[in-house]
């Protein structure tokens, strides 16, 4: 008879079955950490498809990609920029980077070259003129939890001045230094860099959200009203459209705003360059818990735009300055209030890039990627030291560049 066999594992089975499980374990740890980092890859990936999709009906109706206006005063990557906004660049220029030189580190040198890189911007931006009401609400109550939370703890001077800027009504606000209303009686009105007219100007229906924003949380009028026909920004960047009714152009840019708020509203949206918007709209709403574009939600020919996004800048609040397009006219800044904003971020939470030379036949859409470091593709490395070239080849190393030629 037979002896029965151990059914048991031996000791070099289970050392085996061990070696697999370990094996298995790493290759399950390594591609769930591949599957976060490529979430939000595909989020960005597919966030550019939306906007590049935008920019195909925009070529298809107009001949041209979005022409962005210059923001700020150069594109150069060599002027230093003021430590409060990388908007304004200085008038220190240089022609390259040298150790220790122009530049003293690479974070100074990276202020620079993001300044640059944001001089067409996809960020639309408007300085309302009056209140808030919801909208300047949250962000207060916003700032008011960062203050709780030890944000600014360690600037006693920045403390203080959030406190104080947290304790002020909306009232208070609206009449403080930075409103439409306070710049209409002063030269510098008419130069004041209150909007950015990034490529999101140019894919929603401007018109629309920008006159709608610049009405106010409290749906107030009256400043914009009384200055929107002198406020150069807005002039040389619009002209006045047609009436649907007469096909005569508005008389005014105060009687357009008017249109908004009238009987006649319905104008607003058969206006061709505001009409061509809504094929391209869908491109712009949300994809189950996804939102293409951040900022206030508002609806735009039946789609939903915005999903409020994150609470810009908290940390810096009350520090948001304006200044003189170039940065010129120092003492026309003011602070103390968010901007109305639309734009679109990609999967890291950073606001991707765009750029489109004249004549706008072609473009470039990229992300910076997970370290949020990137270099303009208008400037040729070769202009660059050995040590600047080291810095931006680990800048641009994971960026996430599509291209139309």
């Amino acid at each position: 008879m037979k002896e029965a066999r151990n059914s048991g594992f031996t000791l070099i089975e289970l050392l085996v079955v061990t070696v697999v499980i370990v094996a298995l374990m790493g290759v399950i740890f390594r591609l769930t950490g591949i599957a976060g980092g490529t979430s939000a890859r595909e989020k960005t990936v597919f966030k550019m498809q939306c906007v590049e999709n935008c920019l195909s009906g925009y070529y298809a109706a107009f001949g041209s990609y979005p022409p962005v206006p210059l923001q700020g005063a150069t594109r150069n990557i060599f002027r230093k920029t003021d430590s409060d906004s990388p908007w304004i660049q200085s008038d220190d220029a240089s022609d390259s980077w040298d150790e220790g030189v122009t530049f003293k580190d690479n974070a100074e040198f990276y202020h620079s070259v993001e300044a640059a890189c944001k001089a067409q911007p996809v960020r639309a931006e408007f300085q309302p003129p009056k209140g808030y009401g919801d909208d300047y609400q949250r962000y207060q109550q916003a700032v008011q939890n960062a203050l709780a939370d030890g944000v600014y703890d360690d600037d006693e001077s920045a403390k203080a001045r959030v406190q104080n800027w947290v304790n002020r009504t909306i009232d208070d606000v609206s009449t403080a230094p930075g409103y439409l209303n306070d710049y209409q009686n002063e030269t510098s009105y008419n130069t004041l860099q209150l909007w950015r007219f990034g490529l999101m100007a140019f894919l929603l229906p401007r018109y629309r959200f920008m006159l709608d924003c610049a009405k106010g949380g409290d749906g107030n009028v009256e400043a914009f009203n009384s200055a929107i026909d002198n406020f150069r920004q807005w002039t040389d960047n619009n002209y006045l459209p047609p009436r649907m009714d007469t096909g005569m152009s508005y008389a005014s840019w105060s009687d357009f705003c008017n249109t908004i708020e009238g009987e006649d509203d319905w104008q607003i949206d058969l206006i061709p360059s505001q009409a061509a918007c809504a094929r391209w709209m869908p491109n712009l709403g949300q994809f189950g818990d996804l939102c293409v574009v951040a900022g206030p939600p508002r609806k735009f020919f039946g789609v939903t735009v915005g999903d409020w996004g994150p609470i810009p800048d908290i940390a810096g609040a009350p520090g948001f300055v304006l200044y003189a397009p170039g940065g010129y006219g120092r003492g026309s800044r003011a602070r103390g209030y968010p901007p109305n904003r639309y734009t679109v971020r990609d999967g890291w939470g950073n606001d991707l890039y765009y750029y489109s030379p004249a004549p706008y036949q072609r473009y470039t859409l990229w992300s910076a990627g997970p370290n949020g470091r990137t270099f303009p593709p208008w400037i040729s490395r070769r202009e660059l030291s050995s040590k600047a070239n080291m810095c931006v080849s680990l800048w641009i190393d994971d960026d996430i560049v599509h291209l139309a030629h």
